[in-house]
């Protein structure tokens, strides 16, 4: 049996013995597999690398692969502290550094989850924005209505036309029960806000002026190779003027949530601050 095959058994052993081992001795360290330097690697540290039900070959080549490479890794690693010496005490710095601000967001993190309420109420959303309305001013236009679109393969747009014009837009049951007959796509915006701009995106309309463009009419058709296309506008609001509250509510739920975020953090940091100035922690030399 050559030595490749015994290590490997040699491992597998290892394994099965750590898998084994009482939960209770989980911070016992098992016998090592391989040292390098002054660095060990255990049975424990490999036990569960071995996805569950892999046959003998897979396991094997999974634990020789992460054995050579955790080897590499060491090699590599006491290379680097040689060649980079000087560097050594600015790089344990920075890691230093990144540590404490990784514990200092996280432990921010769970101030806030402690204590600020992720759900803003409705009456809190409307007093910001009865205070702040006229800073909330629309980036682009946006619009209600619906957005139909027929591949001409199963349609006719006369036909659609007809449905449309013995309809009455504010009951679209008859116009979506014709569209999914001719395996079209209806899509309803008529009861929430929509950018007009992405909406445009959809059909193949270049739009230079969005205000003349929406003042000039309500429905909008046009048609490439394969599909005809329907828009239907009930509303529109125009890009500079006022954002309607359905619109920024998320936005505004957003920016309550951040300030309470950063109330409630300064006056940890000032409790804190002040604790250990009374406890005398802090020394000033």
């Amino acid at each position: 049996m050559n030595r490749k095959i015994i290590f490997l058994m040699f491992i597998l052993v290892l394994l099965l013995n750590a898998c084994k081992q009482d939960k209770n001795e989980a911070d016992n360290k098992s016998d090592p597999v391989v040292k390098v330097f002054n660095s060990y690697l255990y049975a424990d540290d490999i036990s569960k690398i071995v996805p569950p039900n892999s046959n003998p070959e897979d396991s094997m080549n999974i634990v020789q692969s992460y054995i050579n490479n955790w080897i590499q890794d060491q090699l590599m690693l006491n290379k680097a502290e040689e060649y980079l010496k000087e560097q050594k005490a600015d790089i344990d710095k920075k890691t230093e550094d990144f540590r404490n601000s990784l514990m200092i967001h996280k432990f921010k993190e769970t101030i806030i989850k402690n204590n600020v309420d992720s759900n803003m109420s409705s009456d809190k959303i409307s007093n910001y924005y009865e205070t702040h309305k006229q800073e909330l001013k629309l980036n682009s236009s946006i619009i209600k209505g619906f957005l139909v679109k027929l591949p001409k393969s199963t349609s006719n747009f006369a036909d659609f036309k007809i449905v449309i014009n013995s309809s009455d837009n504010s009951d679209l049951d008859e116009i979506v029960s014709f569209v999914k007959l001719k395996n079209g796509v209806f899509e309803d915006f008529t009861t929430t806000w929509s950018n007009f701009s992405e909406q445009m995106l959809k059909m193949p309309i270049a739009v230079e002026d969005e205000k003349t463009f929406l003042k000039r009419s309500s429905t909008f058709e046009s048609e490439d190779t394969n599909f005809f296309y329907y828009m239907h506008v009930n509303d529109y609001i125009l890009s500079g003027e006022e954002a309607p509250l359905e619109f920024v509510r998320n936005n505004i739920a957003n920016i309550l949530i951040q300030l309470e975020s950063s109330a409630i953090l300064e006056a940890y940091k000032q409790d804190i601050y002040d604790e250990a100035v009374k406890t005398g922690k802090i020394e000033y030399y």
